[in-house]
C-alpha cells in the first residue's frame, strides 16, 4: 500500500499504477475507472501497453469508463 499527498493529480496516480505493474510483473486485461480527470494518464498507459495485443479487449477496449456510484458517499466526506 502507498500513500500520497494527493489523490487527483494524474501524474501521481500514473506513478503508482506503473509501480504496481512493475511489482506484479503483468498488465491487466482491462482497467475500469470513473470519468475523473485523475485517470487520464492511466488510460493512455493502459491503451498503449495493450495496443498490439490480439484479444477482444486489446488497445482502446482495455480501458473502460463508467459512473462512480460506489464512491460518491466517501467523496462527499472528503470535501
Amino acid at each position: 500500500m502507498n500513500v500520497a499527498s494527493t489523490n487527483n493529480n494524474p501524474e501521481v496516480i500514473a506513478y503508482y499504477y506503473l509501480q504496481s505493474l512493475l511489482s506484479h510483473k503483468c498488465v491487466p486485461s482491462v482497467v475500469r475507472s470513473d470519468k475523473g480527470t485523475e485517470n487520464t494518464l492511466i488510460e493512455l498507459i493502459q491503451i498503449a501497453l495493450r495496443f498490439h495485443d490480439k484479444d477482444s479487449r486489446a488497445g482502446y477496449g482495455s480501458f473502460l469508463k463508467g459512473k462512480s456510484t460506489a464512491n460518491e458517499r466517501i467523496e462527499k466526506y472528503w470535501k
